[in-house]
């Protein structure tokens, strides 16, 4: 589904080129789930934000392939922005470490938000999916109450959901357990990883945890931006 080919990325720092990635390849099967760990600096949020289209490498491509979407590949690398946009929106779900909910709306209304955005496009809003969903991450009973009234585990199972709401064939996370202590942290990094298998969205899931690492199907270890290991 995915191929990292050779991809470098540096930023200038004042009058010095900070060198982040360096020449990366690797490949990730579909509705596999994969964990990137590494020392804070060696890449991990670049990477994501590359593939996530939010930024574009120095050099190298990043093919994306899925039987769902009519071209049988897309280099993400050369994505002009209205093609960024369009992937983002229909293609990719994103959870973050802060959740970035809307506390004025409901867990519901912030869940249906991305689905309901894409319906805006045609793409049909499947209910009963969203409210199955829901119950398989126990946030149906929270429905109609603000983000603010729940704890940060409850929260962060809510920011999943809206994730997966419109159904992305790719799901990128952040840390999304970084503000959680370790039971709650693995207990909702299990509930986000077997969520996308059961749903074959493939899951690229950044943690600095072992533990959390250990649940991914796929491994891969980065230092100083370059490919250290991979395993699974």
């Amino acid at each position: 589904m995915l191929t990292i080919d050779a991809i470098s990325k540096s930023y200038l720092d004042g009058t010095v080129q900070q060198h982040i990635l360096s020449q990366l390849s690797f490949s990730i099967e579909s509705g596999v789930s994969v964990s990137i760990r590494g020392a804070s600096g060696s890449g991990k949020s670049t990477l994501l934000h590359l593939l996530a289209a939010l930024d574009t490498p120095d050099e190298g491509r990043i093919w994306f392939s899925d039987s769902t979407i009519q071209a049988s590949k897309l280099d993400i690398a050369s994505f002009s922005e209205a093609q960024a946009n369009a992937y983002r929106m229909s293609t990719i779900g994103i959870v973050f470490q802060k959740y970035n909910l809307i506390d004025v709306i409901s867990v519901k209304e912030n869940i249906f938000l991305p689905a309901k955005l894409n319906a805006q496009k045609g793409v049909p809003l499947d209910t009963d999916y969203i409210t199955k969903l829901m119950a398989d991450l126990g946030v149906l009973k929270h429905a109609d109450k603000l983000p603010h009234q729940l704890s940060g585990g409850e929260q962060q199972r809510v920011a999943i959901a809206r994730a997966l709401a419109h159904k992305p064939r790719l799901l990128l996370a952040d840390e999304p357990t970084g503000n959680l202590d370790s039971v709650n942290s693995e207990l909702v990094s299990s509930l986000l990883i077997d969520t996308c298998s059961k749903h074959n969205t493939t899951l690229i899931l950044v943690t600095h945890s072992e533990k959390v690492a250990a649940l991914t199907s796929q491994q891969v270890f980065l230092e100083q931006g370059r490919l250290v290991s991979t395993s699974g």
